[in-house]
């Protein structure tokens, strides 16, 4: 039967690689959760658009980088005098890629895997015939 001082003890190790550390010249943490958190790249902001194009008509179009539910993408459209005209829903497997005026083209892949380019056209909330 093993003995219980050979069985793996992390916190062992860890005092382990603190004293090697300092007999190396170096300097070990007290607090090595702490260290290691404040060493990690932790973003203080998170993006605010994933990706935009622009159009011939002077507008950008700001694809929104947090998903709405049901949705593939939010995208906000930006007025040649940059203020907000509008926002677009894409559905779910749509890419938008390219607009004008009331039109917008996207690609998408069928459950085939197939590709294919769709051409939208954009109508104000309740104006749909």
């Amino acid at each position: 039967m093993p003995s219980s001082s050979s069985k793996p003890n992390p916190g062992r190790r860890a005092k382990f690689s603190a004293s090697a550390t300092r007999r190396s010249g170096g300097t070990a943490p007290t607090d090595l959760r702490a260290a290691v958190t404040e060493g990690l790249l932790l973003y203080d902001y998170f993006e605010p658009i994933s990706s935009f194009f622009l159009t011939h008509d002077e507008r950008v179009w700001l694809r929104d980088a947090v998903t709405p539910e049901d949705y593939e993408a939010l995208w906000i459209v930006v007025g040649s005098d940059g203020e907000p005209e509008f926002r677009v829903q894409a559905p779910t497997g749509i890419a938008f890629g390219a607009a004008l005026g009331d039109r917008v083209w996207a690609t998408g892949r069928t459950e085939m895997d197939v590709p294919f380019i769709v051409q939208y056209e954009l109508r104000a909330p309740g104006t749909c015939r």
